[in-house]
Formats: C-alpha cells, sequence, structure tokens
C-alpha cells in the first residue's frame, strides 16, 4: 500500500517574504513559496516519492517485511517553516499499491510550531545559590509564555556542576597558584608598547598611540593655560587613555572566553560572583590613574563620555551577560529578586540566538531601542510586540 501525505497552512502562517532572511536567499518562513520544500524521505522511506519534487505532497509505500517492527508503517519527513506560531495540518490517504481506490483517509490535529532556548545545565561558583533559587522554568518560563505569543520555550536542565570561585571572570587566569585571578593592579598599571597601537573606538579612533604613560610636560601642559600646547597635550592624554581602556577592555574579553573554555561551559547559565572590576557593582571600579577632565569611550565604544577612574557603564552595571556563541548566560551575585530573574529572561532572550535564527533586537549589541525587556536596563517586565515578533522569526522593519 502506499500513502499520500499532503498538508493545510494555518491562515495566520508568515509568508516568506515576512520572515527573517537567515542567509541570503533562505528565509524562515515558507507559505506563498513556490519554490519551498515541506517534505523529504525518511530513513526508513520504502519508496519515497513525489509529484512535484516535495513540495506540497510525497507519498511513501507501507513497510511489508514482516519481521520488521514497523510493519504496516510509511515514513515520511515534514519539514515546516522556522517561524514559531506557524501552524499545520497534515493530511493521509492510504491507496492500494496501483494507486487505484483510496482505502483510508486521516487528518491529523493541528500541530504549532515553537522554538526552545534549552539550558542544559547549571554552572555554579561555591555558595552562589543566586541562579539555582531564581533560573527555574517555574520562574523564567512565564516571561517568554504569560500573556505574550514568543512561541518560544524555555529549558533549564536540573544538573548543577561546580566551578572555582573567582571574584572576577574577567581577571580569569587558569593558575591554581594565585587562586585563578590575576592581579587587578598590575592590569590597569599604564604601560609602554612593543609597537604602535591604533585606538579603535572614542573620539579619537584611528589614532596611533605607543604608550599609556602620558610625559611631565604633557601633564603640565594640560594644566596650563598657553595655547595650542594645552590642547594638544589634553588630547595626547586623552589618546593614550582610550590606548589604556581598550587595552583593559581585550584583556577582559580574553580571559572572560578562557575561563569559558577552561571550564568546558557550552548552554548553560553560570552562577558567579562578579564580572569585572570595571562593569560591576562592586566597589572596586575606582582608579586613580588618569585627570580628571580625560573622558573614554569603552565596551567596544558602547559608552561614551566615560571617566576612566570611575566605573564604565555610566552606572549601569551589567546584571548579566550571554556569551555570543556559547549558549552561556552569566549571572552575577546581589542582584535582588525581581531583578535577578528578569535579567535572566533577558540574558536567555539574547541566547536564543545560540539555539535558533532570528533578527537581532537592535544594533546595541542585540538590545532594543524602544522599552521592553530587551532593552539595555530591560525597563520592562515581559518582551514588548516588536520583540515577540524577533522570537517568532518574523521580519521587523526597525
Amino acid at each position: 500500500m502506499t500513502v499520500h501525505f499532503s498538508f493545510t497552512n494555518g491562515v495566520d502562517n508568515v509568508t516568506k517574504t515576512n520572515s527573517y532572511e537567515y542567509s541570503s536567499g533562505k528565509f524562515l518562513g515558507k507559505k506563498d513559496d513556490d519554490t519551498a520544500l515541506y517534505w523529504a524521505a525518511h530513513s526508513l522511506s520504502v519508496s519515497p516519492g513525489s509529484a512535484d519534487g516535495f513540495k506540497q505532497r510525497a507519498r511513501s509505500d507501507t513497510v511489508v517485511t514482516t519481521s520488521s517492527t514497523n510493519l504496516g508503517w510509511s515514513h515520511i519527513s515534514f519539514l515546516p517553516s522556522a517561524v514559531g506560531g506557524d501552524k499545520f495540518t497534515l493530511n493521509a490517504e492510504v491507496t492500494n499499491v496501483g494507486e487505484t481506490n483510496v482505502l483510508a483517509k486521516a487528518t491529523s490535529g493541528e500541530m504549532t510550531v515553537w522554538r526552545k532556548v534549552s539550558f542544559k545545565r547549571i554552572y555554579e561558583m561555591p555558595n552562589k545559590l543566586h541562579v539555582r533559587d531564581n533560573a527555574s522554568e517555574l520562574y523564567i518560563r512565564p516571561y517568554f509564555t504569560d500573556t505574550v505569543e514568543t512561541y518560544v520555550e524555555y529549558e533549564l536542565g536540573t544538573e548543577i556542576t561546580k566551578i572555582p570561585s573567582v571574584k572576577y571572570v574577567g581577571l580569569w587566569t587558569n593558575d591554581v597558584s594565585v587562586g585563578y585571578q590575576q592581579d587587578w593592579s598590575a592590569i590597569y598599571a599604564k604601560r609602554a608598547y612593543a609597537r604602535v597601537y591604533t585606538n579603535r573606538y572614542g573620539v579619537y579612533v584611528g589614532s596611533p598611540v605607543n604608550t599609556e604613560i602620558p610625559t611631565q610636560q604633557e601633564l603640565t601642559d594640560a594644566e596650563g593655560t598657553i595655547e595650542p600646547d594645552r590642547t594638544n597635550a589634553r588630547a595626547a592624554i586623552a589618546k593614550k587613555a582610550q590606548a589604556w581602556v581598550e587595552r583593559i577592555d581585550d584583556e577582559y574579553r580574553v580571559s572572560q572566553r578562557n575561563w569559558i573554555s577552561d571550564n568546558g561551559m557550552t548552554n548553560a547559565i553560570a552562577s558567579i560572583q562578579y564580572h569585572h572590576p570595571k562593569y560591576s557593582e562592586c566597589g572596586e571600579s575606582s582608579t586613580s590613574e588618569w585627570p580628571s577632565w580625560v573622558v573614554v569611550a569603552t565596551y567596544r565604544g558602547r559608552y561614551q563620555n566615560v571617566n576612566p577612574n570611575s566605573d564604565w557603564t555610566l552606572g549601569s552595571f551589567f546584571g548579566g551577560l550571554q556569551h555570543t556563541g556559547t549558549g552561556l548566560v552569566s549571572i552575577p551575585t546581589g542582584l535582588a529578586e525581581g531583578s535577578i530573574r528578569r535579567y535572566i529572561a533577558h540574558e536567555a532572550g539574547h541566547a536564543t540566538r545560540d539555539f535558533f535564527n532570528r533578527q537581532v533586537f537592535g544594533s546595541d549589541l542585540d538590545h532594543s531601542e524602544n522599552p521592553g525587556l530587551m532593552d539595555r536596563s530591560s525597563s520592562q517586565p515581559h518582551f514588548n510586540e516588536r520583540e515577540q515578533k524577533i522570537l517568532r522569526g518574523m521580519k521587523v522593519i526597525p
């Protein structure tokens, strides 16, 4: 016998042109796409085929091997769209070998496409229980499902893996003799370079620098009143301060990547103490390396006009981080109970890009410009309408 398969698109299914183009010419939506393939042969298919090239219809014979546990079954693979919320109904007709008579018909119930962000475990520093206490599906899943239509399922495994305790993961070193922690004072100490460095961010982007250390003449002229000596000296010092910031930021990112790889962390939520002295609300952000009038750009240019001696977030300390490409989210200690759950949901929202294709929420490090759970400060307790569409896999015009 042969089983003929077809399907029915949901009325509100997202069309190809209204869905996210995740690669050149490749879209998450399939409705109204005459070239879209909805079917494929299954590994257990018997004589699979399709009159239209596996677009709208497909067929497969039933298994006739009497010794097979699949005796009487017909197998085919259905390939729905990848847009969350799209709905499909499958139809099947059973015919005789010659396909002259329809012996039976069946229609499935309506099926809905869901997407998933799936963290397999928690990585936990000793006595840092704030993630296990707040990241459960009971607390975080409602951000994706209650009164919103993201069609994203939040999943968290039950395994908890211990990792070494360090105060700052951004100062990590794989050296147990120093407690896995680099010396912060040694890192922020100004230094000369073996070769010229070119600033990448801020007012003096593109400026060459060969040392972070201002000369005594520059410091004297910068506080004087004689022009253009004063202006030139201040510019020279500011360029060196920007290079200093960028070096520390680069070392921060390297240390953080090493912390992730050295501990083998992927697809998980990490319960940590702090991220970095300059980006965490820890009381150690103050340094005294630069004159008070110096301003810089920090964190790859995200924060502008920052006092380099103070914290580098203009007071908006990191409540969590999503580490792109790893499926890992890290959450620091010290957050209020209500805030920590919102921050976990926010970082899980960022992490969805590691689990499925979607448009970015915005150009500012994947943050929304308008109030929502995915804006810079997670100002709203829910995904706004635009964020919901993005999570579904729709194309949203800024």
